[in-house]
Protein backbone atom coordinates (compact mmCIF):
# COMPACT_ATOMS: atom_id res chain seq x y z
CA UNK A 1 0.00 0.00 0.00
CA UNK A 2 0.87 3.63 -0.23
CA UNK A 3 2.46 5.41 2.69
CA UNK A 4 1.13 8.71 3.97
CA UNK A 5 3.49 11.63 3.45
CA UNK A 6 4.81 12.53 6.89
CA UNK A 7 3.78 15.81 8.44
CA UNK A 8 7.39 16.92 8.80
CA UNK A 9 7.54 17.60 5.05
CA UNK A 10 4.38 19.70 5.11
CA UNK A 11 5.57 21.57 8.21
CA UNK A 12 8.93 22.37 6.62
CA UNK A 13 7.13 24.17 3.79
CA UNK A 14 5.83 26.77 6.23
CA UNK A 15 9.33 27.51 7.52
CA UNK A 16 11.19 27.28 4.22
CA UNK A 17 9.28 28.26 1.08
CA UNK A 18 10.24 25.89 -1.66
CA UNK A 19 10.17 25.59 -5.36
CA UNK A 20 7.61 26.68 -7.93
CA UNK A 21 4.63 24.40 -8.12
CA UNK A 22 3.25 22.80 -11.24
CA UNK A 23 0.89 25.18 -13.01
CA UNK A 24 -2.14 23.88 -14.92
CA UNK A 25 -1.03 25.19 -18.35
CA UNK A 26 2.75 25.23 -18.28
CA UNK A 27 4.22 22.78 -15.79
CA UNK A 28 7.15 24.03 -13.78
CA UNK A 29 9.77 21.37 -13.17
CA UNK A 30 10.31 19.88 -9.75
CA UNK A 31 13.88 21.00 -9.39
CA UNK A 32 16.72 18.85 -8.15
CA UNK A 33 18.53 20.58 -5.32
CA UNK A 34 21.97 19.19 -5.74
CA UNK A 35 24.93 19.11 -7.97
CA UNK A 36 26.72 16.12 -9.24
CA UNK A 37 29.46 15.19 -11.55
CA UNK A 38 27.19 16.06 -14.49
CA UNK A 39 29.51 14.56 -17.07
CA UNK A 40 32.54 16.62 -16.07
CA UNK A 41 35.53 14.30 -15.82
CA UNK A 42 37.56 14.26 -12.64
CA UNK A 43 41.11 15.14 -13.59
CA UNK A 44 42.61 15.36 -10.09
CA UNK A 45 42.31 13.13 -7.05
CA UNK A 46 40.62 14.66 -4.03
CA UNK A 47 42.54 16.57 -1.41
CA UNK A 48 41.98 17.54 2.21
CA UNK A 49 41.58 21.30 2.37
CA UNK A 50 40.54 23.83 4.99
CA UNK A 51 37.65 26.29 4.95
CA UNK A 52 38.31 29.99 4.87
CA UNK A 53 36.60 32.27 7.43
CA UNK A 54 33.70 33.24 5.13
CA UNK A 55 32.86 29.63 4.27
CA UNK A 56 33.06 28.71 7.94
CA UNK A 57 30.70 31.55 8.91
CA UNK A 58 28.10 30.47 6.34
CA UNK A 59 28.33 26.83 7.36
CA UNK A 60 28.07 27.73 11.04
CA UNK A 61 24.67 29.30 10.34
CA UNK A 62 23.55 26.42 8.12
CA UNK A 63 24.58 23.80 10.70
CA UNK A 64 21.69 24.93 12.91
CA UNK A 65 19.28 23.58 10.28
CA UNK A 66 21.21 20.44 9.37
CA UNK A 67 19.49 17.95 11.67
CA UNK A 68 16.04 19.19 10.66
CA UNK A 69 16.96 19.16 6.94
CA UNK A 70 18.36 15.62 7.24
CA UNK A 71 15.20 14.43 8.99
CA UNK A 72 13.06 15.89 6.21
CA UNK A 73 15.20 14.15 3.59
CA UNK A 74 14.81 10.87 5.47
CA UNK A 75 11.03 11.31 5.56
CA UNK A 76 10.90 12.02 1.83
CA UNK A 77 13.12 9.01 1.11
CA UNK A 78 10.91 6.79 3.27
CA UNK A 79 7.85 8.04 1.40
CA UNK A 80 9.53 7.41 -1.96
CA UNK A 81 10.57 3.89 -0.90
CA UNK A 82 7.09 2.95 0.31
CA UNK A 83 5.13 4.70 -2.45
CA UNK A 84 7.11 4.13 -5.64
CA UNK A 85 5.84 0.86 -7.04
CA UNK A 86 7.28 0.28 -10.50
CA UNK A 87 9.08 -2.91 -11.55
CA UNK A 88 11.32 -0.93 -13.93
CA UNK A 89 12.79 1.17 -11.11
CA UNK A 90 15.35 -0.12 -8.60
CA UNK A 91 15.10 1.84 -5.37
CA UNK A 92 17.92 2.24 -2.85
CA UNK A 93 17.95 -0.38 -0.12
CA UNK A 94 16.66 0.76 3.25
CA UNK A 95 19.19 0.74 6.04
CA UNK A 96 18.69 1.16 9.76
CA UNK A 97 16.59 4.21 10.53
CA UNK A 98 18.66 7.37 10.81
CA UNK A 99 21.82 5.97 9.23
CA UNK A 100 21.35 7.66 5.83
CA UNK A 101 20.66 11.34 5.14
CA UNK A 102 19.74 10.91 1.45
CA UNK A 103 21.54 14.00 0.16
CA UNK A 104 20.59 12.44 -3.18
CA UNK A 105 17.95 9.83 -3.95
CA UNK A 106 19.55 7.65 -6.60
CA UNK A 107 17.40 5.08 -8.38
CA UNK A 108 18.40 2.74 -11.18
CA UNK A 109 16.76 1.58 -14.38
CA UNK A 110 17.99 -0.24 -17.46
CA UNK A 111 16.26 2.40 -19.61
CA UNK A 112 17.82 5.41 -17.90
CA UNK A 113 17.81 7.79 -20.87
CA UNK A 114 14.22 6.97 -21.82
CA UNK A 115 13.13 7.27 -18.17
CA UNK A 116 14.94 10.59 -17.80
CA UNK A 117 13.28 11.98 -20.94
CA UNK A 118 9.88 10.81 -19.66
CA UNK A 119 10.42 12.48 -16.28
CA UNK A 120 11.58 15.71 -17.91
CA UNK A 121 8.52 15.75 -20.19
CA UNK A 122 6.39 15.40 -17.06
CA UNK A 123 8.00 18.26 -15.15
CA UNK A 124 10.45 16.24 -13.04
CA UNK A 125 14.06 17.34 -13.23
CA UNK A 126 16.73 14.71 -12.68
CA UNK A 127 20.49 14.51 -12.47
CA UNK A 128 22.89 11.74 -13.36
CA UNK A 129 25.30 12.12 -10.47
CA UNK A 130 27.80 9.44 -11.42
CA UNK A 131 27.91 9.01 -15.22
CA UNK A 132 31.54 7.88 -15.26
CA UNK A 133 32.70 5.13 -12.91
CA UNK A 134 35.82 5.84 -10.83
CA UNK A 135 37.90 3.29 -12.74
CA UNK A 136 37.27 5.27 -15.95
CA UNK A 137 38.11 8.71 -14.53
CA UNK A 138 41.22 10.55 -15.70
CA UNK A 139 42.22 11.09 -12.07
CA UNK A 140 42.58 7.33 -11.70
CA UNK A 141 44.17 6.55 -15.04
CA UNK A 142 46.16 3.76 -13.40
CA UNK A 143 42.80 1.97 -12.95
CA UNK A 144 41.44 2.65 -16.46
CA UNK A 145 42.37 -0.81 -17.71
CA UNK A 146 40.30 -2.50 -15.01
CA UNK A 147 36.94 -3.97 -15.82
CA UNK A 148 34.51 -3.40 -12.94
CA UNK A 149 31.19 -4.61 -14.36
CA UNK A 150 29.02 -3.83 -11.33
CA UNK A 151 30.46 -0.33 -10.95
CA UNK A 152 30.07 0.30 -14.67
CA UNK A 153 26.47 -0.99 -14.66
CA UNK A 154 25.58 1.35 -11.81
CA UNK A 155 27.15 4.28 -13.69
CA UNK A 156 25.03 3.40 -16.74
CA UNK A 157 21.73 2.97 -14.88
CA UNK A 158 21.81 5.52 -12.00
CA UNK A 159 19.54 8.57 -11.98
CA UNK A 160 18.77 10.90 -9.07
CA UNK A 161 15.20 11.93 -8.32
CA UNK A 162 14.45 15.30 -6.72
CA UNK A 163 15.47 15.39 -3.07
CA UNK A 164 15.40 18.56 -1.01
CA UNK A 165 14.20 19.61 2.42
CA UNK A 166 12.27 22.47 0.79
CA UNK A 167 10.14 20.23 -1.40
CA UNK A 168 6.43 20.45 -0.67
CA UNK A 169 4.24 17.43 -0.01
CA UNK A 170 2.58 18.09 -3.37
CA UNK A 171 5.93 18.05 -5.17
CA UNK A 172 6.96 14.79 -3.50
CA UNK A 173 3.62 13.21 -4.40
CA UNK A 174 3.99 14.46 -7.98
CA UNK A 175 7.35 12.69 -8.30
CA UNK A 176 5.86 9.45 -6.99
CA UNK A 177 2.83 9.63 -9.30
CA UNK A 178 4.91 10.32 -12.40
CA UNK A 179 7.42 7.55 -11.57
CA UNK A 180 4.62 5.07 -10.92
CA UNK A 181 2.99 5.89 -14.27
CA UNK A 182 6.20 5.15 -16.22
CA UNK A 183 5.79 2.12 -18.52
Amino acid sequence: GRAELPQIVAAARIIQPGLPMRQPKAPAPVFQRGVGQLGVPHIFKGVNSRLDELQAAVLRVKLKCLDNDNNIRREIAEYYCHSIVNDKIILPKAYSKGSHVYHIFAVRTKERDRFRTYLNENGIQTIIHYPTPPNKQLAYKELNMLSLPITEEIANTELSLPMSPVMTAQEVQQVVEVVNEYV
